[in-house]
């Protein structure tokens, strides 16, 4: 991602989109265990708002060991791993069949069958990462990573 021309913000600002993005951040972690709420669209959303107000904490995103590479293959090339895929189309069937056999109401229980089932569609319908892009990404995650340790060395 091009992020060099991107301002950041100043003041109150920064410091309502630092904590809008922490916000973010949060739901989009639990989004990964709760299977209704939309874990890409927050984390993404989080990125957004640090790379506008703190670059530190961007950096921090992008190149974390787990959410890291998952953001930047979706932010760079609109693709997922296929490990990805399989990981959250796995944690997204647990949990919902621990749902529906723990949910009384029959309608419930369908429509969450629904939810896990177009949520697996829609996951099955992104592109999946190559090896080529996977390798350029990780490029760009080390670079992110050595200029995160020149910070913290100067």
């Amino acid at each position: 991602m091009k992020n060099n021309n991107i301002e950041q913000s100043r003041g109150l600002k920064r410091v309502l989109f630092v904590a809008t993005g922490s916000v973010f951040l949060v739901l989009g972690v639990i989004g990964i265990i709760l299977p209704l709420l939309p874990t890409t669209p927050l984390l993404l959303l989080a990125a957004y708002f640090y790379l506008r107000s703190s670059r530190r904490l961007y950096t921090w995103l992008m190149t974390h060991p787990f959410l890291g590479s998952y953001l930047l293959s979706y932010e760079r090339f609109r693709a997922v791993a296929p490990s990805a895929k399989a990981l959250a189309i796995t944690l997204i069937w647990v949990t919902i069949l621990l749902a529906i056999y723990f949910v009384p109401r029959i309608g419930l229980k369908i429509m969450l069958f629904v939810i896990a089932s177009s949520v697996t569609i829609y996951i099955l319908s992104l592109k999946s990462l190559t090896k080529e892009q996977a390798e350029e990404l990780e490029a760009y995650r080390q670079q992110l990573m050595e200029e995160r340790r020149r910070k913290k060395a100067a």
